[in-house]
């Protein structure tokens, strides 16, 4: 079986780091988590509890915030 030499692919072709699939994959974290926190703003406006709807909007705005103190946003 062959054996590629890697160091002779163009820059734009050559393998990405392992640091780049960490980070996509801590952004997918974030991703989900938001998802969820809009989920259960979505049930507390559905069920009508004004307060738990409000304490669920300000969970996703922390998160949010959060984000953007990381450099997201």
């Amino acid at each position: 079986m062959a054996k590629w030499d890697l160091s002779k692919l163009p820059e734009g072709r050559k393998p990405l780091p392992d640091e780049w699939f960490r980070e996509r994959a801590q952004m997918q974290e974030r991703l989900d988590k938001l998802i969820v926190d809009a989920e259960i703003v979505l049930e507390e406006w559905d069920r009508g509890d004004e307060e738990e709807f409000y304490e669920a909007i300000e969970e996703m705005r922390a998160t949010l915030e959060k984000l953007k103190g990381e450099g997201y946003g």
